[in-house]
């Protein structure tokens, strides 16, 4: 904690959750702009509409559109062929593309990113290659991610919201006031308000630090013992062991009589 003001009769101290607010960000880039990107960017639903009349090659037209619904429609001409393509991420899980050939524009995924419906993708990539090879008049198919893509894209909200709750971690001041009357407030601002808590200085017996094991170590946090054995912390965020032990030396050394 860092000493903002040292008097005689007050001492008043200041702990940034530095860590927090690092993390909050990190967690927030991680998982919201993901999310994001899944909600507005990748494709969630593609729908292929194909025509052919005596007169004319076979027409078709490709609408792919995102989890919310926006999308455009594109003409892509005729399509002379159709595989299904598979491809495994590094954990061994399967997504499947079915790949449209064109004759005027190569080669275009139905769903940019995929499936991970294998039968869907089948079925598809079935259906496509039936009204090639056939004389039939119309065809309309369609492939749905929208459940994938939302899983993901609330997996990845949950993050940003949690990134966004750690990066508003408010800043805590501990002021010690020995005048009339002899005080310990503890005031939390965070980004829209302030709460503050006062304990009068006879009422507390002790300070202490409180232990949280992680799985990189132990760290700590000051906390105020009561007479009635109610522990307050000082701070919420669990530090390093020494500045939780310089902070606590400060404050007994303000409040202890000379």
């Amino acid at each position: 904690m860092k000493i903002l003001e040292q008097t005689e009769q007050r001492l008043t101290l200041q702990h940034r959750p530095i860590k927090s607010w690092l993390l909050g960000v990190l967690l927030t880039l991680m998982g919201g702009v993901p999310g994001i990107s899944m909600t507005l960017l990748f494709t969630a639903h593609a729908r292929l509409t194909c025509e052919r009349s005596p007169q004319q090659l076979p027409r078709c037209w490709l609408r792919r559109s995102n989890l919310i619904g926006f999308g455009k429609t594109e003409a892509i001409g005729e399509i002379v062929a159709v595989n299904q393509v598979s491809h495994r991420g590094s954990r061994g899980s399967a997504t499947y593309t079915v790949y449209l050939s064109t004759r005027d524009r190569g080669y275009l995924p139905l769903l940019p990113q995929g499936s991970g419906r294998y039968n869907e993708s089948r079925k598809v990539t079935e259906q496509v290659a039936n009204f090639i090879a056939s004389d039939r008049r119309r065809l309309t198919v369609q492939q749905n991610a929208r459940l994938e893509r939302l899983f993901l894209a609330l997996m990845g909200g949950g993050l940003g919201v949690a990134g966004l709750f750690l990066a508003a971690a408010p800043v805590t001041v501990c002021v010690i006031d020995k005048g009339q009357p002899q005080r310990i407030r503890l005031i939390a601002r965070g980004v829209r308000n302030a709460r503050t808590s006062e304990y009068a200085l006879q009422t507390i017996k002790h300070l202490d630090m409180q232990e949280q094991r992680t799985r990189h170590g132990k760290t700590y946090r000051a906390i105020l013992v009561l007479q009635g054995g109610a522990h307050i912390p000082i701070h919420q965020e669990y530090v390093g062991q020494a500045e939780v032990k310089r902070a606590i030396a400060q404050i007994e050394a303000f409040i202890t009589p000379s």
